[in-house]
């Protein structure tokens, strides 16, 4: 499942059963609403459903471009709800808006220009890039080998894992601190800091970099 968007949030909760539910709510001040079109994409392995800002902007899975282009100039906001099905894998794209995901159990993959993330979830991989905005991955579990990798620019970052973890780390903030409650090094104390190592048996690769904010490697409880 991928939802694109624009400007807008993304909400994710857990299905009741196995069927995926997706709505969107449209909200707008002086532009016509209308302008702003709901398409549904198939593509191979899932479906893509995307907010799209007059002409501009095709659907379908991917990153893509991200950038305001056709909604530059309206005010049409477009929140998305999406009730995920159990092991079904998300990935969320929106310029301007906020993205929550509760109670997955699959893959994640967020973009985000201007928001903050805010994901759980129990089986990876999970792969989140922002601009401006803070960033809190929590995983209840690993279900997997997949790893997680976090970024954001102008922004705090929060990892939440299991306390008993194989996986390979590095967190990296230019401008900031990193606290960690796993029994890792923390180097550096003027031009940025870095922690980097090995907890239990490695092989997961656990990736987290901000440039202006902290870092906080905690243990799920």
């Amino acid at each position: 499942m991928w939802i694109r968007n624009t400007r807008g949030s993304v909400t994710v909760e857990p299905a009741k059963g196995d069927s995926l539910q997706v709505s969107a709510v449209k909200t707008y001040r002086s532009s016509d609403s209308s302008s702003v079109r709901l398409v549904a994409v198939p593509y191979e392995g899932g479906v893509a459903v995307c907010a799209v800002w007059g002409s501009d902007g095709a659907c379908g899975p991917g990153q893509g471009d991200i950038q305001l282009r056709g909604g530059r100039h309206n005010d049409v906001t477009v929140d998305f709800t999406v009730r995920l099905p159990r092991n079904a894998g998300l990935g969320a794209t929106t310029t301007v808006g906020d993205v929550h995901v509760a109670g997955a159990r699959g893959p994640l993959e967020v973009h985000v220009v201007s928001g903050d993330v805010d994901v759980v979830t129990a089986k990876g991989p999970v792969k989140v890039e922002l601009v401006n905005g803070d960033v809190r991955v929590r995983m209840e579990a690993f279900g997997d080998t997949g790893g997680v990798s976090a970024s954001t620019i102008n922004g705090s970052l929060t990892a939440e894992l299991p306390a008993r973890l194989d996986a390979n780390v590095e967190a990296t903030t230019v401008n900031g601190s990193i606290t960690t409650d796993y029994p890792l090094t923390v180097n550096g104390k003027f031009a940025g800091r870095k922690l980097k190592g090995t907890l239990g048996r490695g092989g997961r690769e656990v990736h987290l970099v901000t440039v202006n904010g902290s870092i906080k490697l905690k243990k799920a409880v």
